[in-house]
C-alpha cells in the first residue's frame, strides 16, 4: 500500500526485532515513569547543563528510586536538561529535554510499529525530515531565536521518526 511517498507492507514476525523494539519501548516509557517514581516537585536541575557531563550527579545520586536515578543518570550524559526547555509530570523535570523526550519516544514507537510493518521512504523523505530539528535548533545556536518545547517536541519526533526510517532501511537492504 502507498501512502503519499510511503510504502507501507506487512512484515512477518522476527523475534530479534520484537526484542530490540521492546527494550527500546520500555526505555521510552522508563522516560515517561522515572518523573512519577520520585516525589512531587523535586526533581528540577535549573539551566546550567551542557551534553557529555555528569554536572547533576550530586542531585541525582539523591533521588529515592534506583530506576529514576538510572534513567536521569542517563539524561545527565545524554542531554543538557535545561529547565526551561524540559517538561515536568509529577511537579518533577523530565530525565531530557523536550527534544531529546520527542526523539527517544518516536525512535522507542517507530521501532516496535516496524515489528509488524516497513515502512519505506525515500532518501530524500528522510532528510526532509530530519531538516525542521536541524533548522530549529542551528539557528537557535546563532541566533538570539528561542524555540518552544512544543516545536522542538515535533521537530525531535519528525528527526526520531527519520532515524529509525533509515536504520531500517540500512538493515532491510
Amino acid at each position: 500500500m502507498k501512502i503519499w511517498v510511503f510504502e507501507i507492507e506487512k512484515r512477518g514476525l522476527s523475534y530479534i526485532r520484537l526484542g530490540i523494539s521492546t527494550a527500546l519501548l520500555i526505555f521510552g516509557l522508563l522516560l515517561l515513569i522515572a518523573p512519577i517514581l520520585e516525589p512531587p516537585n523535586t526533581v528540577n536541575f535549573g539551566e546550567n547543563g551542557i551534553v557529555g557531563s555528569f554536572e547533576h550527579a550530586s542531585n541525582i545520586s539523591h533521588m529515592q528510586n534506583p530506576v529514576s536515578r538510572a534513567i536521569y543518570t542517563f539524561g545527565d550524559w545524554e542531554c543538557h536538561q535545561h529547565a526551561s526547555r524540559s517538561f515536568f509530570i509529577n511537579g518533577n523535570q523530565m530525565p531530557v529535554c523536550a527534544r531529546c523526550t520527542a526523539i527517544f519516544l518516536s525512535i522507542s514507537f517507530t521501532a516496535f510499529l516496524l515489528v509488524f510493518i516497513r515502512i519505506k521512504a525515500p532518501f530524500w523523505v528522510i532528510i526532509a525530515l530530519i531538516i525542521p530539528m536541524a533548522l530549529d535548533g542551528g539557528i537557535q545556536l546563532i541566533t538570539p531565536y528561542e524555540s518552544n518545547n512544543i516545536l522542538r517536541f515535533i521537530t525531535g519526533s519528525l528527526a526520531g521518526f527519520a532515524t529509525v526510517l533509515a536504520f531500517d532501511s540500512i538493515i532491510e537492504d
